[in-house]
């Protein structure tokens, strides 16, 4: 991200590093602070305030992990990361159920997060942007095509990769034609 200087000699950061400075600001949450607001959330009082203070402690985490996915993706800043991952939190935590939950609040958020950012990435990657689940046929396309030609010793018909991937002959060709 570049620097901005104005024309009085001031440096200002940009974007990103203004947005980590105030990220280091914020204080951690103490103890059991973290269920505190997530039953806030759940009994919908002073849900806003807490939503906030759980999105601003688990800032670092977004940070992290769109650093990670910006160094795959040249279209794409690291905030434009932290915003999907920041809109997925919040969705997260509406769907968070303290009481019946199988996984801590940290690693079921991860996931909500992680998954976001995923798609982004997916959706702004190549000259045309193909829908997620296309994006995974062909995946498991590709994964089906190389063991065929493993097992097969040759390259595998459009109708062996079909039977293997559990879609239609029509459909198999259709994701051969656009992984080319």
């Amino acid at each position: 991200m570049p620097v901005l200087q104005h024309s009085d000699g001031d440096v200002s950061l940009g974007a990103f590093e203004q947005y980590m400075r105030e990220v280091r600001q914020t204080a951690q949450l103490a103890g059991d602070e973290e269920v505190h607001l997530l039953q806030c959330i759940a009994n919908g009082v002073d849900a806003e305030q807490a939503c906030d203070r759980l999105i601003r402690n688990y800032q670092p985490l977004m940070i992290g992990l769109a650093k990670r996915f910006a160094r795959n993706c040249k279209d794409m800043e690291p905030l434009d990361f932290i915003q999907e991952g920041n809109e997925a939190f919040l969705r997260g935590v509406q769907k968070y159920n303290l009481h019946q939950a199988d996984a801590s609040f940290g690693t079921f958020i991860f996931t909500w997060v992680r998954v976001a950012m995923h798609t982004a990435l997916w959706r702004n990657r190549g000259m045309i942007r193909l829908p997620l689940h296309k994006v995974r046929a062909i995946k498991r396309l590709r994964a089906a095509y190389d063991e065929l030609y493993i097992l097969l010793q040759r390259e595998p018909t459009a109708a062996e990769l079909a039977a293997n991937i559990g879609l239609s002959e029509w459909d198999t060709r259709e994701l051969l034609a656009l992984q080319e």
